[in-house]
C-alpha cells in the first residue's frame, strides 16, 4: 500500500492501523478513513490541516486525490476523514440562469471548486429558465442529473457526469465469479435486484463500473451487474461489493 499527503509519498513515515475507502456511483461522495499509530504526536508536529490532500493506492485499486475534512487524535492514534469533494462542498448559494445547458452547469460547478469536469454519454439539455435557491451546488446537480436518467460522481479531482444507459451498455469491466464457499446477500424482493458481496480484496473493480457475475450455488443471478457502491479495505485486504442487475436480465 502507498499512501501519499500533499503528494509526498509518507508510507514509510507512517504506521497505519486502518484504512477503507467507499467508493459510490451516484449520490455520495467518496469516503476514506485512514487511522494511523501516533504515540509520539508525529501528525501534530507536521501541522496537518483540514483541506490538505492525500491518496492511496494499492495495485489497480486506488483513491484517487481526497480532500482532508476531520483529523481527530485519540489515544495515541489519529483518525483522518476524507472525501473526494472539496471543504467548499457545503457553501449554499441562490443563483438564476437562461438559456443554460446542462454540461454548462457541471462546468461552471466543477470550476468553481478548482475540480476538472468530464462527461460520457449525457444529453446536453438546454434550460429556458433555471434557478438555484439556497442549496449547495452539488445538490443543486444531483437534482438535475436525477430527472436527466444521468448521473455524477467527483474521483480524483474531477467531476464526471455520466448518462446511466451509456454505462451500462460498456462491456463488462472483469468477470466476478463466486464458489460455493463466497459470502453474499441477494435481494429480488424489490423491482430490480440488488446484491452484496463480501469478497477478498479485488482491485480492478471501482463504482460506475460494469461486471460479469457468475454464481456456482445461484445461476439464476449469472448477469452483468452494475456496481453501486465498493469498500476496499485496504489493510485486511477486502472489498465489500453492492451492486445491482443490469436492467433486462
Amino acid at each position: 500500500m502507498k499512501l501519499y499527503y500533499e503528494g509526498k509519498d509518507i508510507t514509510e513515515n507512517v504506521s497505519v492501523n486502518a484504512c477503507f475507502h467507499d467508493m459510490y456511483a451516484e449520490g455520495q461522495s467518496d469516503l476514506l478513513i485512514v487511522r494511523f499509530n501516533d504515540i509520539s504526536g508525529l501528525w501534530d508536529k507536521w501541522g496537518s490541516k483540514i483541506g490538505d490532500t492525500m491518496a492511496v493506492e494499492m495495485e489497480a485499486a486506488r483513491t484517487g486525490k481526497m480532500y482532508v475534512h476531520s483529523i481527530i487524535p485519540e489515544n495515541g492514534k489519529l483518525t483522518i476523514r476524507a472525501l473526494s469533494v472539496p471543504c467548499s462542498y457545503i457553501q449554499t448559494r441562490s443563483k438564476a440562469w437562461e438559456q443554460v445547458r446542462l454540461m454548462q452547469l457541471g462546468q461552471e460547478i466543477a470550476a468553481r471548486h478548482g475540480l476538472n469536469f468530464k462527461s460520457f454519454g449525457v444529453e446536453d439539455r438546454i434550460y429556458p429558465y433555471l434557478k438555484q435557491d439556497e442549496k449547495n451546488d452539488f445538490e443543486f446537480l444531483h437534482e438535475r442529473c436525477t430527472q436527466e436518467g444521468c448521473a455524477f460522481l467527483i474521483f480524483d479531482g474531477t467531476l464526471i457526469v455520466y448518462s446511466k444507459a451509456y454505462i451500462e451498455s460498456q462491456e463488462p469491466s472483469q468477470t466476478l465469479i463466486l464458489s460455493s464457499d463466497a459470502r453474499y446477500e441477494f435481494d429480488a424482493s424489490e423491482p430490480g435486484r440488488t446484491g452484496v458481496i463480501w469478497n477478498t480484496f479485488t482491485p480492478a473493480l471501482a463504482a460506475g463500473s460494469v461486471a460479469d457475475l457468475r454464481v456456482e450455488e445461484a445461476p439464476s443471478w449469472n448477469s452483468p451487474i452494475f456496481i453501486q457502491h465498493i469498500r476496499h479495505d485496504y489493510v485486511k485486504r477486502r472489498s465489500k461489493i453492492f451492486f445491482r442487475v443490469m436492467e433486462g436480465w
